[in-house]
């Protein structure tokens, strides 16, 4: 690292003389540094001391079905989480063997993680299913669906194993309580899929990469844990009482009334702002935007819905409609608020549902815009964001809550002046 040399190299191609366009999918140190662990497509895992000179690798397992990924336990120092079609492999790669085999799912492990002290191993198929297996009893400790089916991503344990943060084939990652699988934060923001996720030592950061080009740092979450608090000044001695007059010696001569005391008028400072100007701030800041909006344009009139032979949204107008997004709700009244959370760019959108315009040309705004939707209890109901301008920050991009009277769940939408995203809505009912 420091003279910036590469030191070693191979390819796939040199060692894996048999296979069809063979590629490495993993590679690790071993707890010493001096070993390299490495595999693949093909179902070979190969060991090798790379920075020994006149060393070549050597094959240690193989398996029949090729290598997406794998995750290397570092405090033990001997074992390999492997993932491949339908199973994460537990192999000891000194003693060569397979130690244990948990089934995951029918397609392809996406990736494979050990928690933070590596008793539990979080698993990730390309359905999008997340499941936490217990490596000593081999049980399911909890799954979920994680991410929408599409291309492969990642996921990553904080470093003190309260939190998960995994991928997302539509550009939303999620960060999820690691011991109860709830859901604790959706960051909004990237636009196409994002492959790479990671914490930050401290936990406070969050590092993401995606198919938008884009590598983003989130502030996930505000932690104090290293801070110092400073102790506070000590309270200067309190200046002696004056003398009183002796009233018992001074019976005959009358104490004169003194005025009352007048309280000085305490003036605000910098650091003690007066209390209402915090209120006004609080409250302006849970305000929802509430201005009145007209019918600006005629294009209302002429844009509509065209459905598929299947009956789902197929063009509104000439763009073409996303319609990947589906969200179960309780109730057949939902909240729906949108607005621009990054950056306000000037992006204007109108929102099409069920068959009208419930909102026209409305420019996108750092707090929220709230539309109450009445959803047909017994069917499809579909949202489809149509967007006037790109803004200065292609694509139009626009910011989802949804409430159903119970939960809040947080969507990011992009449209452009050819496509418009959408969200289909139906409602759990209570026998199903």
């Amino acid at each position: 690292m420091k003279s910036k040399k590469t030191v070693y190299s191979i390819t796939a191609k040199e060692i894996i003389k048999d296979g069809n366009k063979p590629i490495f999918t993993f590679a690790y140190f071993s707890i010493d540094g001096q070993a390299m662990v490495f595999g693949g497509s093909e179902g070979e895992i190969y060991v090798n001391r790379p920075l020994s000179a006149n060393t070549n690798p050597g094959l240690i397992f193989k398996h029949n079905n090729g290598f997406t990924c794998a995750d290397y336990y570092y405090d033990d120092g001997n074992y390999l989480a492997i993932g491949s079609k339908g199973e994460v492999q537990l192999l000891d790669y000194f003693t060569k063997k397979v130690l244990k085999v948990m089934k995951t799912c029918s397609g392809w492990v996406q990736d494979v993680r050990y928690n933070h002290d590596g008793t539990e191993i979080g698993c990730l198929c390309d359905d999008g299913n997340f499941t936490v297996w217990n490596i000593e009893t081999d049980a399911k400790v909890r799954t979920w669906m994680a991410s929408p089916p599409g291309p492969s991503t990642e996921l990553a344990y904080s470093k003190d194993g309260n939190y998960l943060v995994i991928g997302d084939s539509r550009g939303t990652p999620k960060v999820y309580d690691a011991k109860s699988g709830k859901l604790l934060s959706s960051l909004l923001g990237h636009r196409q899929s994002v492959r790479s996720v990671d914490f930050h030592p401290s936990g406070k950061y969050i590092i993401t990469g995606a198919n938008d080009r884009l590598i983003k740092v989130w502030r996930w979450k505000k932690t104090f844990d290293e801070a110092i608090i400073p102790d506070p000044p000590p309270t200067p001695p309190a200046p002696p009482a004056p003398p009183q007059p002796d009233i018992q010696k001074n019976k005959s001569e009358p104490i004169a009334e003194l005025p009352p005391p007048v309280v000085p008028k305490q003036q605000p400072t910098q650091d003690t702002p007066p209390t209402h100007i915090s209120t006004d701030f609080k409250r302006r800041a849970e305000q929802y935007d509430t201005t009145r909006l007209g019918n600006k344009l005629t294009v209302f009139d002429t844009v509509k819905l065209k459905l598929n032979a299947r009956g789902m949204p197929d063009l509104l107008g000439d763009r073409r409609v996303n319609t990947g997004k589906k969200e179960f709700v309780r109730t057949d009244v939902i909240e729906v608020s949108v607005y621009d959370q990054e950056v306000e760019d000037g992006d204007i959108i109108s929102l099409y549902f069920n068959g009208e315009w419930v909102l026209k040309e409305y420019t996108l705004k750092p707090i929220k815009r709230k539309i109450t939707l009445h959803l047909d209890p017994n069917g499809d109901n579909h949202l489809v964001v149509y967007a006037h301008n790109l803004g200065t920050r292609p694509p139009n991009t626009v910011a989802v809550t949804v409430f159903d009277g119970k939960d809040e769940r947080k969507l990011a939408l992009s449209s452009s002046l050819r496509n418009s995203d959408s969200i289909n809505f139906r409602v759990n009912k209570p026998d199903k």
